[in-house]
């Protein structure tokens, strides 16, 4: 099982404040447990580009579920991350509430 991420000092990385760089390299998607997060995000443009996400099935439940990973195209606007996978399953996490 992969770990998830500890909270950062780094505003991209932080649980429910937002983003508040250009391009960061990793970014938390779910608030209260890491279990959803970007990382190794190589951006093309400060709004576009490619990482890695990492899910918990959570599966039976969240505290005993599996990480799962797989490569993404990331489009950013805003507060709002847009993630889609290669099958081009699109999913968006609006970060801008607290």
């Amino acid at each position: 099982m992969i770990a998830a991420p500890a909270a950062s000092a780094d505003p991209a990385n932080a649980h429910c404040e937002g983003i508040h760089q250009t391009r960061p390299t990793s970014i938390v998607l779910t608030c209260a447990d890491g279990y959803n997060y970007l990382d190794g995000i190589v951006w093309e443009s400060d709004t576009f580009g490619h990482g890695t996400q990492h899910e918990n099935d959570c599966n039976p439940n969240c505290a005993d579920g599996e990480m799962h990973s797989r490569p993404v195209k990331i489009g950013l606007s805003g507060q709002t991350v847009v993630v889609t996978d290669e099958q081009g399953h699109t999913t968006r996490f609006d970060l801008g509430h607290s």
